[in-house]
């Protein structure tokens, strides 16, 4: 039981024959990145902060999906020539702005607005902060792709 290969007639015998049949699935595949990241952070003052970010990014790679997903097949047009399959990713992102701020709200005691109150009044109306993050992005690469449907005889 543990010969391996062709035997006459069309039988072959494996270690495991619970196992009717083994599948290796490889990912083969080239990718490269090229980014730069410009940030600019503007230092707490007057109860503002700001950080952003810019990154300018280009993804290439010749399959961009292992089993494949709505966008991307996860198999190459011809196997034989892998290079032609070569090209921006199915998540390359060219352009992204990320930013990120806080602002201390004018109101309590110490602040500006209203900086005499004392007891509930300034802790309920006192200490607020507004913040967020905001992203901005281009969009992924699409391909169009055109099926025939129509049948000939």
């Amino acid at each position: 039981p543990t010969r391996r290969g062709d035997q006459t007639p069309n039988t072959r015998t494996f270690p495991f024959p619970q196992y009717e049949a083994i599948f290796q699935g490889t990912f083969v595949s080239t990718s490269n990145y090229n980014g730069l990241v410009a940030t600019i952070r503007k230092r707490p003052s007057h109860g503002i902060s700001f950080t952003g970010s810019y990154t300018i990014s280009k993804t290439l790679d010749s399959n961009s999906a292992f089993f494949g997903s709505d966008t991307d097949s996860g198999a190459f047009a011809d196997s034989r020539n892998r290079k032609a399959d070569y090209g921006p990713a199915s998540f390359d992102v060219r352009h992204r702005v990320v930013a990120y701020y806080n602002w201390e709200l004018p109101f309590g005691r110490g602040r500006a607005l209203l900086g005499g109150i004392n007891g509930w009044l300034n802790q309920v109306l006192g200490g607020w902060q507004v913040s967020g993050i905001t992203t901005w992005r281009t969009g992924f690469p699409f391909t169009f792709t055109s099926i025939d449907s129509s049948t000939t005889s």
